[in-house]
């Protein structure tokens, strides 16, 4: 996945497809009329596409998108309503999401213990 998004470019949009189903992201149609792909595989794709244009955003990107079945936990944290910025989901993710998400794992663990 890294290499893949060192040399990405537009003509590999049906590589990376057959990446995320080899890696048994589904390919569900949307309920929203006007998106054409699902929320996981539009936010990898993207995410794919700005780790292309900044090398530092390569690493942060190959974890989230093999750690995508918890892809709206990560990116909880930089959303705003229905959206959110890629670039500070990498960010966050390479200075320290991590930690931040552990904490947030160990506070439902406290919460759910104490109930």
């Amino acid at each position: 996945m890294s290499k893949a998004i060192e040399v990405f470019d537009n003509e590999m949009l049906e590589m990376v497809d057959h990446a995320f189903d080899l890696m048994g992201i589904p390919n569900e149609e949307f309920p929203d009329k006007y998106d054409r792909k699902n929320w996981t595989r539009c936010v990898c794709t993207n995410l794919i596409k700005i780790a292309a244009k900044n090398e530092k955003y390569v690493e942060p990107a190959v974890e989230l998108i093999n750690n995508w079945e918890n892809l709206t936990d990560f990116t909880s944290k930089v959303e705003s309503h229905t959206w959110f910025h890629y670039d500070p989901l990498l960010d966050e993710h390479l200075t320290g999401y991590k930690k931040w998400h552990e904490e947030q794992r160990q506070m439902e663990k406290t919460k759910t213990k104490s109930k």
